[in-house]
């Protein structure tokens, strides 16, 4: 199962790489990494009876996905759309 999260984590790396244009795409990618983590961690420290680091992993996903969502939002308000282009990032 610990191959199968990372293959799954490997995944949707190349997914965040290819899908740059739009932010809610790469949130809910970012999401899914954060996913094949926590089971990744959930196999590795159960062996180790130390699930109180998970604990941890999930406030900072927690975090990570409001912070995201709070700049995705100040992006639509100031531009219209969630689409984004590399060259207008360097004027904004």
């Amino acid at each position: 199962m610990l191959y199968m999260s990372l293959i799954l984590f490997m995944f949707f790396m190349f997914l965040f790489c290819g899908y740059f244009y739009e932010i809610l795409i790469e949130m809910i990618i970012l999401e899914l990494i954060m996913i094949s983590v926590l089971i990744m961690l959930i196999f590795s420290l159960f062996l180790l009876n130390s699930m109180y680091l998970l604990l941890f992993y999930l406030v900072f996903v927690v975090c990570e996905s409001v912070l995201g969502l709070s700049i995705m939002l100040m992006i639509i308000r100031s531009k219209g759309n969630d689409n984004l282009n590399i060259t207008n990032m360097i004027l904004w």
